[in-house]
This record gives structure tokens, sequence and C-alpha cells, in this order.
């Protein structure tokens, strides 16, 4: 026997059932919530050292036998570009451009801090031959990214019809599954027939009703709130309200004027034709607060108004046109967790079925990469403003990946297994975590800290989540 390790368990339990899981050898045990509990008290008593000897030796003994002679998980290491047949995730950024300026935007407007630029269809056609054929047998998602893709429409058919038409061929296996990001404004019937041909995932970027999402000046107080008020406490409430500077809408387009209205016909638009969008996305900013919109409130918006389960939201990090917009999360587990949709149990699923942890979370630069409209690759959207981090680059009718190795050193160095904050957490086996937060946006340990807690409690959830259906499927 040997000492309990602080990241050896993790237990969480609620009134239907309780889960252990042993993240040393990735086994979920099912369990009775008490006995849970039961186990909670253990544990904190054991690593609080008020313990005897002998009931340490007992507790040890009883976990010990609790998750039997299954051997200990081993890190593998994850394959890079040139080692691997199949790519997980090709991200194209259609165009460096948009149509809208929305205040809190990190990519500056579409462009990245670069020149704008649209990817035309032959060149994206180019692009895809050089990159792919002969190289991979599927490309299992292709996810048209910007600035707004939507400036691009010939390109996204374009790209589609490559993909279908190289399957047909046998250059691919199968057809990738296709994914949008979107602000929504620019779905034309053409554009809404071409999603739904290819039945494309289409994620819309919508911060809530009108007045927040537009950021109308008339009308400063927030509706949701005063249907609940007395008219004395909607006074107040109006009196107390920040009075906001005309014009100054978040969402907006090139002129300055609010986005609302061409969002909710875009939306209607592909409700027509049978492809509503796969998942509303919200932004949460100061704005919100001042206004009164709780957390919750544009949920429950979101999700009555468009009559969909399937929203997201996520507080403003800042690093846009107007920082002030910023919001920093005074509780973290309430935020960031609430209501909103934990992560894809699938993934949780796989990683738990997989018997091993993957000595990445997030496999940017390895799996998945993004194309540029100028042929330059980075590992995702977010590394785009560091040319540290460009994997490759296209000139002379080819794309040199001379930096790649360079690039791969410095992921090395945050992956699991070199990492002390990961090597340390019970929760590396299901952990997903972002590179960018390590490499790029220059988080403090606080900030770093907040986002592991964020990661450990929603995978926590889904570790019970999935000790219920594996019971479920016994019963």
């Amino acid at each position: 026997m040997s000492d309990i390790r602080p990241d050896e368990y993790m237990v969480i339990y609620d009134e239907e059932l309780g889960a252990v899981y042993g993240a040393r050898k990735g086994i979920v045990k099912p369990t009775a919530p008490g006995h849970a509990q039961a186990i909670e008290n253990c544990l904190q008593q054991y690593f609080e050292g008020k313990m005897s000897k002998q009931d340490r030796q007992d507790f040890e003994a009883y976990m010990e036998r609790s998750f039997g002679d299954a051997p200990d998980l081993l890190i593998e290491q994850c394959p890079n570009l040139f080692e691997r047949d199949e790519l997980n995730r090709l991200q194209i950024l259609v165009a460096t451009d948009c149509n809208l300026r929305c205040k809190y935007c990190y990519a500056h407007g579409g462009n990245y801090g670069m020149k704008s630029e649209r990817l035309s269809p032959s060149i994206a056609c180019t692009y895809l031959t050089k990159l792919l054929v002969g190289k991979y047998r599927r490309v299992k998602k292709v996810s048209f990214f910007g600035g707004e893709p939507m400036l691009c429409p010939d390109t996204i058919q374009a790209v589609c019809e490559f993909f279908e038409e190289s399957t047909k061929n046998g250059i691919f296996d199968e057809m990738p599954h296709f994914l949008m990001v979107s602000n929504g404004t620019l779905i034309d019937e053409k554009m809404a027939n071409l999603i739904h041909m290819y039945d494309i995932k289409v994620t819309i970027s919508i911060d809530g009703p009108e007045e927040i999402h537009d950021l109308n000046p008339r009308r400063v107080h927030s509706p949701m709130l005063a249907s609940q008020q007395t008219n004395d406490e909607r006074s107040e409430s109006r009196a107390d309200t920040p009075q906001l500077a005309a014009g100054s809408f978040i969402r907006v387009d090139a002129a300055g004027k609010g986005s609302f209205s061409r969002v909710i016909r875009g939306i209607e638009m592909l409700n027509q034709v049978g492809s509503p969008p796969a998942l509303l996305e919200a932004t949460y900013t100061m704005k919100h607060k001042e206004l009164g919109y709780t957390w919750d409130d544009i949920l429950d918006y979101l999700r009555k108004e468009f009559h969909t389960k399937d929203v997201m939201l996520a507080s403003c990090n800042g690093g846009g046109i107007e920082d002030g917009l910023a919001y920093e999360n005074d509780d973290p587990r309430i935020q960031d967790i609430g209501e909103t949709p934990f992560p894809d149990i699938g993934f949780t699923i796989h990683c738990l079925d997989s018997g091993k942890i993957s000595d990445v979370g997030c496999d940017v630069a390895y799996g998945s990469i993004a194309l540029l409209p100028n042929g330059d690759i980075y590992p995702c959207q977010f590394f785009v403003q560091h040319k540290e981090f460009k994997i490759a680059d296209f000139h002379n009718g080819d794309f040199d990946f001379s930096d790649y190795d360079s690039v791969l050193s410095r992921f090395s160095a945050i992956s699991k297994s070199r990492n002390e904050r990961c090597a340390n957490c019970w929760a590396k086996q299901v952990c997903s975590s972002c590179p960018a937060e390590f490499l790029v946006t220059g988080e403090s340990g606080s900030k770093l800290d907040s986002s592991c807690n964020i990661t450990r409690l929603q995978q926590s959830h889904m570790i019970l989540k999935c000790a219920k259906m594996d019971q479920f499927e016994n019963d």
C-alpha cells in the first residue's frame, strides 16, 4: 500500500447518486450518495492528518480494494501533423474581414490586426489540394470561421464541393462534418439553402434582447426585470441605471448601426429551410450587468425566444476595441457553470473509455489547424496574431512547414506530462485545456487557477452523469 495522493480520487454526489473517480486508473465507481459523502469526509480527514495510523492504513487498503488491480493510466503522446492520416479539425478562416465591428471582438473587426483578406474559391481548392490530398484519408470536421465567413458564400460552396467530389473519387474515406461560426446577418436564401444542402452546423452570435445586443441608449432599463418590479421599483431602477452615450452599441456594423434585426432575419431564414442554428452563443459583458441583466436572464431569453436548449454563454475577456466591456466573474462556479451547457459528455465518455491520458488537452497544432486566406497556417484563431506560432505558409505553389518544429517545442512545454499544474490534477484524463491560455493570452496564475477550477467542476458533473448512465444501462 502507498499513501493516497491529493489528485488520486474525486468524489461527487447529488440526491440521486454518488460517484468516486479513481483518477490514477481512470475508473468511475457509482455508489450511494451517503457512501460517497462518507468517502469524501474520510479523504478530508486523511489529508488533514486527523486519522490514526491504523485508520489511515485501513482506509488506504479499502480504497485500493475498491479500485482493484487495474493498471495505472499511461500518458500517450499526441501524433503531430506528419504522424497521422486524418485531421480532427480544419478551421478555414474564409475571411479576415467582417461586416460588423463588435466592440469586444478580440479579432479587431475580424482582421486580427492584419490586412483584411477574403479567400477565393479557386485559391481555397488549391490550398486544400496541396494540404490534404495524398496526406490524409479523412478530415473529421471542417469549420468555416472568420472574421465573418458568410462574406464569401461562393468559397464556402467551393470547399463543400471539393470534399464532396474528393470523397466520391476515393481521395477521402468520408465527408467531413461542416461547422460555421457567424454573426448571422448575411444569411439570404442562397446561403440558407447551401447550409441545408451540406448540413452545416451553424453557431450564431447573439448577445440577448435587442436592448443589450444593440445597446440602444433610448432604452436603458431592463424590461426583463421591469416586468417583475413595482412602479416604484421601476423608477428607482431607471434612476440607478448608468446612462449610456448615444451610439454606444456593442454589436454594430461599419456604419455604427445595430445588427439585432438582421440576426433575427437570418435565424428565421435558417428555420424556414429546416436547418435551425445548432447553437446560439452570447457574450456577457459589463454592459449586461450595468443594465441589470443577470447571466440566467440572458440564457432564459435565448432559450424561450428561439425555442432551443442549445445556448452557450461566455464572459467577455476584453482585448477588443473597448476593454471596458470585459466582465470579471465574481463567482466562476456560478457564472461559468450555472445553467450553461456542460461540455459535450461524449468527450468525457471517450476519455474514460480510452484507458489512457492524452498528453495534450486541445489538439491544436497536432491534429487541428487553422488556414488563413493568405495561406498561413496556425494552431487556431487564438494564435493568429502571434507570428511565432505560425506553423506553415504558402509560397512557390506549396506549403512550407519549416517552422513547425519550433511551434511544436512551445506546445510540448505545456503538455500534461511536463506542466506541473496538470501533473498534479485529478482531471487530466478528461481535461481539454486551451493551450492559448498558457501560451498567448498572458493569463496570470489566479486566472489560470479559475479556468482550471471551472474545468474540474464541469468534468466532475460529467463524471457523475456518466455514472448515472452506466447505472441505468446496468439496470
